[in-house]
């Protein structure tokens, strides 16, 4: 990613979201209770950013089916 195209160049807060594995157990309650949340794959430990230059570069694992990459302006004070 370009990181002066987000937020003004603010150093940015990147998260992996995925599925996860297929339970049908987990899928059933979440269609009951209507809290898809559960389903979520919080993957953040298994991306590494790193900001090279103009650049900040993410390496992600291999996905399956797919992931959401969310790009947020770091609230550390940066």
């Amino acid at each position: 990613l370009v990181t002066n195209s987000f937020f003004n160049g603010k150093t940015l807060n990147i998260k992996l979201w995925t599925p996860k594995p297929y339970n049908s157990n987990e899928h059933v309650n979440a269609e009951n209770t209507g809290n898809y949340q559960t389903l979520k794959w919080d993957r953040n430990g298994d991306i590494s950013v790193t900001v090279n230059g103009i650049w900040t570069e993410i390496e992600v694992p291999e996905l399956s089916p797919w992931g959401i990459l969310i790009v947020e302006k770091d609230g550390s004070g940066s």
